[in-house]
């Protein structure tokens, strides 16, 4: 004898409580609706390029300001938006590793780098290489902090030999 059973799924079917599953395998969309929702895994993987965060009905910045990413460790480390200062904050040191360069303009016009041997800054784009300091400009050696230079505003320029001024510019 064979038994045959016929299920007919419910149109909507509504869960309450606790629902298991083993190796589900989910196809179409899923919307989550709540205030938390928790992936509980080792590894996440995402194929999709681009996650997007802070999806509202009707974004701003004011409604980004915040918005980024925690990593949990003995301290949270954050990159998130502030609406206030119009950039990205980190919490930690952004660290590039040899020949990595921090390129800066629509061009990449401005690069800083460090190429396992030397430091570079180099200026590539149109227009002058400006530095601004409020009151004294100071060049100084790394390890000891041996001064090189000093440019003081509204007054002398300064040039060290072994941290011992040598020349100083006077009205």
């Amino acid at each position: 004898a064979t038994a045959t059973s016929t299920y007919a799924p419910k149109a909507n079917p509504a869960f309450t409580g606790t629902a298991t599953g083993v190796n589900l395998t989910l196809s179409g969309d899923l919307t989550v609706n709540g205030t938390t929702t928790t992936i509980n895994t080792q590894t996440l993987d995402v194929e999709d390029k681009n996650v997007v965060i802070g999806k509202v009905s009707s974004p701003s910045d004011t409604t980004a300001d915040g918005g980024g990413w925690t990593l949990k460790g003995a301290t949270d480390k954050t990159f998130n938006w502030v609406d206030a200062t119009d950039a990205w904050t980190s919490s930690e040191h952004i660290h590039l590793g040899d020949n990595k360069r921090l390129l800066v303009g629509t061009g990449s016009d401005l690069e800083i780098w460090h190429d396992g041997s030397n430091s570079y800054i180099k200026d590539g784009g149109t227009g002058n290489l400006i530095i601004r300091a409020s009151a004294q400009l100071k060049i100084q050696e790394t390890d000891n902090g041996e001064t090189m230079a000093v440019f003081n505003k509204d007054g002398a320029v300064e040039l060290y030999h072994n941290d011992v001024k040598k020349f100083e510019t006077t009205s």
